[in-house]
């Protein structure tokens, strides 16, 4: 939490009340045995309740199975003045020096990623009273520090919190540790210690509970902290202040110890300075780390032709080898020659409708030669263009169109009726002028060169993506960013005239940008590869090693279904020089699983928003990945990379933050929402160029000791399901427009094996028929953020400050997931086995012989893991299209008995439905 959430509720002030009882008794019953157990019991259930946080977050490491022990020293030391300065913060506050650093340590745990309930460790001595009232032996006892920085506060409440733990912890000293673990609901399997991985000793002080005359004994309390991943011993010598780390090197690296002290060094000092100041916004940097962070790792100045577009530079290539192949999709090639001339006729043609500079051109047609055709044709009249994706409703088109402003729309023949019926839920005057792209090549007879009217500043591309306004939002980008991240992608992986790219990408992704263009301003040639092939793992490999393709891009979740393939195990790809992760979170057991198979084809992990011109790092892999994540690499050329706090100000190395880019492939904001825009893109204070301005991603991050990026999740809801940047929120407002639907909340669940689904969870006073529900939600967005379940409640659960708590959302029943209203039980063994794989995979309870795979919330990773089952049952070698072109239990049975030679095969109704390939 920070300083913009509520302070404790009633709720937490009762049970601290209750606890403070608790003490009272403790220390007030007494006998034979010392303070009464059960009193002390009562307490360390209450604090110990729930998801006790763990360390691991912090770690360098992976934590193995059995813990080595291995353990290494670092220390600090604080000047005389210094040291006496913290003794006298400690009596102005009446706290001892061991709750000064024990809320200094926490804090830097905490922004070093820890939770910040985050328990510390640390021992206690007490006495034990005999039945006379004299004190007996003293003993050593381990106890958790409960300490509470809920809400970003001052120092001076920090201490106050803390001093109350330390008490607490000390009045309930006499419950043994051991009795304390299974409260906390330690897995005894676990390689971890239990309850706390870090602990904070004083020795030799001369403070109220923690003396030299009844310090703990190291000998008794040995076995815990050679169990903790990092103890941090602080004592005196010279009237000097040291405060050692004791850490264990398999799981950190010695340079994240000796910053955590440097760290920790700062922060009390800072403490010292100001006690009304927020915790957690005390400064952690020193002068020399934060040049190295601002200023250091951000020096990527690289010549760029940033002074011309890709209309000139692509037409320099045509001058150079017109002859040469530039694109291909499947047998058919255009060299580029061909490709410049027929971009020309489009060109023409809109610039004789009065299309030029800064408008937006929409463009709706299948990925193919034609698309690469239309988009260099808008760009030879000036414009910029608006992808529109032939799979999305006509809903959804609607709301681009309207968003964009686009006067003049070019298409595909076929989609042309689609397209109309879009513009049709549009005003007369925001419908855009239609232009059919095969009318206009083949009337045309205007070919040459046009004058280039466009800069390097004009918009080059407006990308919508999901809003979370409940809209979408478009992102523009101008050709001088564009042009950047092209020749960095150029750069990075060495492109030239003999590489072959494959375009996977759906036109309204971002990477299909330099999936189509890099290859023409390097001399190389894009091989676009259609939707039903660019699915299909086995038909997916097969091109790329008949066509010799060398660069191919992915998402991880894809690439596990590719990995698991028969066919991965045995094609070779020779010719592939670069596999490109992009669009989720790389796990480093898919890079391994990746080098197990092809151990001389390098991963590149890519990283970069929509909003400044696709990626902004990289990462190269080689071989074997160390540690528990997959770093995004470093800046690319022109480019800055900032980890900031929330008021902008850099992070240390090592901790999180919000990640922040600036630099030339910032774009321009958001198409006519000058607010979103605002929110997103605000001035740098990094810069010392006027106007510059950095990009919030709203992603965590932090940087490495090496100078690498790594990624640490979203800072809000956005999801990335299948590589999709998906806004819950979106989803959200479609579904609270269902009139029987009073509130929505839309969550992702891992169904395994990289699979991803949506659940939407709905208040209702009645309940809506699921069929229905799903049908206005499919008319309104894409398939890829259709929920796979509808979960209806009477009221969401709410967490102690009357926030949703998303934890506590029941998991989906297979009722809860849309089926087919025309229920008939399968016939023959084939629908039999089909519809048992269906419940299966879809986790319902009944699966009718008319259920359609797409409707059941059928993608290509499930699609995929069904064509595997149906080649191990059957001995049947089918592809995505095979199922994407028999959607239906019935039809696809028909086709297995069919190609098993039972049946003659059901004739197709026309080819694959609109929306045959699903991501």
């Amino acid at each position: 939490m920070r300083s913009d959430e509520p302070e404790r509720s009633t709720a937490r002030r009762q049970e601290d009340s209750a606890i403070a009882n608790e003490q009272q008794d403790a220390v007030s019953v007494a006998g034979s045995d010392g303070p009464c157990l059960a009193a002390q019991e009562r307490y360390w259930q209450r604090r110990l309740a729930g998801d006790v946080p763990i360390l691991d977050a912090c770690l360098d490491g992976i934590r193995p199975p059995t813990k080595a022990y291995h353990r290494e020293e670092l220390s600090i030391c604080f000047s005389e003045s210094t040291t006496e300065r913290i003794h006298e913060l400690c009596r102005q506050r009446g706290c001892s020096l061991l709750v000064l650093l024990l809320v200094g340590a926490k804090a830097v745990w905490v922004r070093h990623g820890a939770e910040e309930s985050l328990v510390i460790g640390s021992a206690t001595v007490s006495s034990r009273s005999g039945s006379s009232g004299e004190e007996g032996p003293s003993y050593t006892n381990i106890v958790p520090l409960c300490t509470d920085l809920s809400g970003n506060p001052t120092v001076a409440e920090c201490l106050e919190r803390a001093a109350t733990a330390v008490r607490e912890a000390r009045q309930n000293s006499g419950f043994p540790f051991a009795r304390m673990i299974p409260l906390s609901g330690y897995d005894l399997a676990s390689p971890r210690s239990p309850i706390f991985q870090t602990m904070l000793l004083a020795f030799e002080l001369s403070e109220r509970w923690t003396s030299a005359d009844t310090a703990p004994r190291r000998e008794e309390i040995a076995e815990h902290t050679a169990a903790c991943d990092a103890v941090l011993v602080a004592s005196h010598s010279d009237r000097r202040l040291t405060i050692s780390c004791e850490y264990d090197s398999e799981l950190f690296r010695e340079d994240t110890i000796r910053r955590y002290l440097s760290h920790l060094r700062i922060v009390v000092e800072g403490m010292l300075e100001s006690q009304e100041r927020r915790l957690l916004d005390l400064p952690m940097l020193d002068h020399e780390e934060e040049a190295l962070v601002l200023l250091g790792w951000n020096q990527t100045q690289v010549p760029a032709p940033l002074d011309r577009t890709f209309v000139e530079l692509f037409q320099e290539r045509v001058a150079e080898h017109p002859d040469a192949i530039c694109a291909q999709m499947g047998e058919e090639q255009l060299t580029y020659d061909q490709l410049n001339r027929s971009a020309n006729r489009v060109a023409h043609a809109l610039r004789a409708v009065g299309v030029g500079p800064e408008q937006l051109v929409a463009v709706l047609d299948e990925r193919g030669l034609n698309l690469l055709v239309v988009i260099l044709g808008v760009w030879k009249a000036g414009a910029a263009y608006v992808p529109l994706d032939p799979r999305h409703p006509s809903k959804r088109l609607a709301a681009i169109l309207e968003g964009s402003r686009a006067s003049v729309a070019v298409t595909g023949r076929t989609l042309a009726p689609l397209l109309h019926e879009a513009g049709s839920q549009l005003s007369r005057e925001a419908r855009p002028r239609v232009l059919v792209a095969e009318e206009v090549l083949r009337g045309s007879t205007m070919a040459d060169n046009l004058d280039v009217v466009a800069e390097p500043g004009c918009l080059a591309y407006t990308i919508f993506t999901s809003g979370s306004t409940g809209t979408p939002k478009g992102a523009m980008v101008e050709q001088r960013g564009m042009i950047n991240h092209l020749y960095a992608k150029i750069r990075e992986l060495e492109l030239g005239p003999r590489d072959i790219v494959a375009e996977t990408a759906s036109q309204c992704f971002d990477i299909s940008v330099w999936q189509f263009m890099a290859p023409l301003l390097s001399g190389g040639r894009v091989h676009v590869v259609e939707d039903a092939v660019a699915y299909d793992p086995m038909r997916l490999l097969e091109i790329v090693a008949r066509y010799r393709i060398t660069v191919l891009q992915t998402v991880p979740s894809f690439l596990h279904v590719v990995l698991g393939e028969p066919c991965a195990r045995a094609l070779p790809l020779g010719h592939l020089r670069w596999l490109i992760s992009t669009g989720e979170a790389l796990p480093p057991e898919l890079c391994e699983r990746w080098f197990h198979r092809y151990a001389e084809i390098p991963l590149l992990n890519a990283y970069g928003p929509t909003e400044c011109s696709d990626d902004v790092t990289h990462h190269v892999l080689d071989g074997r990945v160390q540690g528990a994540s997959v770093p995004i690499g470093r800046p690319l050329a022109n480019t800055q990379i900032y980890v900031v706090d929330e008021q902008l100000r850099p992070q240390p190395v090592g901790v999180r933050g919000e990640l922040l880019v600036g630099g030339v492939g910032v774009g321009r904001g958001y198409c006519g929402s000058p607010d979103l825009t605002a929110e997103a893109f605000v001035p740098s204070p990094f810069s010392e160029h006027a106007g510059a301005r950095l990009y919030r991603t709203r992603d965590s991050a932090r940087w490495a000791s090496n100078g690498q990026l790594e990624y640490l999740g979203r800072l809000d809801h956005q999801l990335k399901v299948r590589g999709f940047r998906i806004e819950p929120r979106e989803i959200e407002v479609v579904l609270r427009h269902f009139a029987e639907v009073q509130d929505a909340v839309v969550m992702p669940r891992d169904e395994g094996d990289g699979n991803v689904t949506l659940i939407a969870y709905l208040v209702s006073s009645r309940p809506p028929r699921i069929a229905d529900l799903d049908g206005f939600v499919r008319a309104r967005l894409p398939v890829y953020m259709l929920p796979a379940a509808y979960v209806v409640l009477d009221r969401f659960p709410r967490t102690t400050n009357g926030k949703i708590d998303r934890r506590a959302l029941p998991a989906p029943t297979p009722g809860d997931r849309p089926t087919s209203d025309d229920y008939e039980a399968p016939r023959g063994a084939t629908e039999a086995a089909l519809v048992e794989k269906w419940a299966e995979l879809f986790d319902l309870e009944r699966v009718g012989r008319h259920d359609n795979f797409l409707d059941l919330g059928g993608h290509s990773l499930l699609a995929t893991q069904l064509v595997s089952w149906i080649y191990e049952v059957f001995q049947l070698k089918l592809s995505l299209r095979d199922v994407f072109e028999a959607p239906s239990v019935e039809r696809l049975a028909e086709r297995i008995d069919a190609l098993r030679g039972a049946v003659e095969p059901a004739p197709s109704p026309g080819g694959v439905d609109e929306e045959e390939i699903v991501l």
